[in-house]
């Protein structure tokens, strides 16, 4: 399925997410470019700007054995990069507030008007909080 422009609005009212996913988008080129405010809470604030090479280290993104993810591998890189749509892509996210929680993402490109890839967007939600956050 492809999802037109404009990205932000389509993607908010495809996802239903104006208040319980969260959603961020990026242009072509990989920048991120909009984040709605859930996205802002479940990652410790979207570094908008930021570019694919920077997602992994900016927002504290780990596969859910607790190695860094690969920049390239996560499924907003995928969408962008690689035109891919990704289904339930499960990551631990650790915010600078000593917090984390295992996310479930699904992503896919955003396509404008002319048929052209013009970004894509990630829809994700809190799964849980990891394991090791449970071992005393």
């Amino acid at each position: 399925e492809r999802v037109s422009a404009p990205a932000p609005d389509r993607a908010l009212e495809d996802a239903g997410a104006r208040g319980t996913y969260a959603v961020v988008v990026a242009d072509n080129g990989g920048t991120i470019v909009f984040a709605n405010d859930r996205a802002h809470t479940v990652l410790g604030n979207v570094r908008i700007g930021a570019g694919v090479d920077d997602y992994s280290c900016m927002h504290g993104i780990f596969t859910e054995d607790g190695r860094p993810y690969p920049a390239t591998d996560l499924p907003l890189s995928r969408a962008v990069l690689d035109c891919e749509n990704v289904f339930d892509a499960r990551m631990e996210v650790r915010r600078c507030d000593g917090t984390s929680s295992v996310i479930s993402v699904d992503a896919r490109p955003i396509f404008g008007n002319n048929g052209e890839q013009i970004g894509g967007v990630a829809i994700f939600d809190v799964m849980a909080k990891p394991d090791h956050d449970l071992i005393s």
